[in-house]
């Protein structure tokens, strides 16, 4: 990777390096890189369109300048997501390292996780550890269909216990990463002829609607058309 995303890691590396000389950077989930002192500061994880710094304790960070723009609606994270052009406000963020490493020594809470969107569960996990397991193929795969569904248009995006969640009101849709594939739920009010479809629990949503994804190729026409419904059927939160 020698492109945008690899500039703004580097500016990244050298701000927390001002900001925590002390901090320890390491390769975790299959080679994100991870800044640590006294516990996980932030992740660098790198997609096709945004570099995505991940604070597993953000919620509890004061954030004046509104550097979190994404996982804004879990109890535990907060992230920001950095596209290309986009101008890192330096002295911002290395505030938000430091105030990360000073929550980091203070000792853990022992209270369980509030539940975030429609009761699921924010446990301290992140997109990076749910798909690191997945080969190359079914990395390209994942990149590519976050990206289309990020595009459809405003919505929420979390990791929840083993799954990816797309919420607008409600989830859309889910992928839950697989040692060979990635299944992709997509709720619907009928069955997708030649899907497994189980029967949903809300009015709104009649049925879930199971596809297993296996290569990049396949994030295309029936899947994205299918994806594009349920997002359209969803209301907007």
């Amino acid at each position: 990777m020698k492109d945008w995303r690899a500039k703004t890691l580097r500016q990244v590396r050298a701000l927390i390096k001002q900001a925590a000389p002390k901090a320890v950077e390491e390769k975790k989930w299959g080679g994100v890189p991870t800044w640590s002192l006294d516990g996980i500061i932030c992740t660098g994880e790198t997609y096709q369109k945004a570099v995505k710094l991940t604070f597993p304790k953000g919620a509890k960070i004061n954030d004046p300048k509104k550097l979190f723009n994404a996982s804004l609606d879990g109890n535990v994270r907060r992230a920001i997501d950095i596209r290309e052009g986009d101008k890192l406000n330096a002295t911002a963020f290395k505030t938000l390292i430091r105030a990360a490493v000073a929550l980091n020594k203070k000792k853990p809470s022992k209270s369980k996780p509030k539940p975030g969107p429609k009761g699921h569960y924010d446990w301290d996990v992140t997109e990076a550890e749910l798909v690191a397991h997945l080969d190359e193929e079914l990395k390209d795969a994942w990149e590519k269909l976050r990206a289309f569904a990020a595009e459809l248009g405003a919505q929420r995006i979390y990791a929840s216990i083993k799954s990816i969640m797309f919420s607008r009101k409600y989830c859309y849709f889910f992928v839950r990463p697989q040692k060979k594939h990635i299944e992709v739920w997509i709720f619907l009010p009928r069955k997708i002829d030649g899907l497994k479809a189980v029967q949903g629990s809300s009015k709104q949503v009649k049925y879930s609607n199971l596809y297993k994804l296996t290569h990049a190729d396949q994030v295309e026409e029936p899947l994205t058309d299918w994806i594009r419904e349920a997002y359209d059927f969803a209301p907007a939160s």
